[in-house]
């Protein structure tokens, strides 16, 4: 819902390859679960969750220009 009506959201989803009881290669064809947010109608962005600033600054980023998104609306 978030792509199809464009609302100002960051999702930070953690890979645990794990799709409920299910390895996650088994549950989905795309290679990484960034590459599901284009199915989706969204931007998604890998980065290392151990690499704590990489991720601040990927969050950063996204909600920056998010909210600059949704302030032209």
């Amino acid at each position: 819902m978030a792509g199809v009506w464009k609302t100002p959201v960051v999702i930070v989803i953690n890979n645990n390859r794990w799709a409920i009881s299910t390895p996650r290669e088994r549950e989905c064809a795309a290679e990484t679960l960034a590459q599901k947010a284009i199915g989706a109608g969204v931007e998604g962005v890998q980065v290392d969750g151990n690499d704590v600033i990489a991720v601040y600054q990927v969050v950063r980023q996204a909600i920056k220009k998010r909210a600059t998104a949704a302030a032209r609306r």
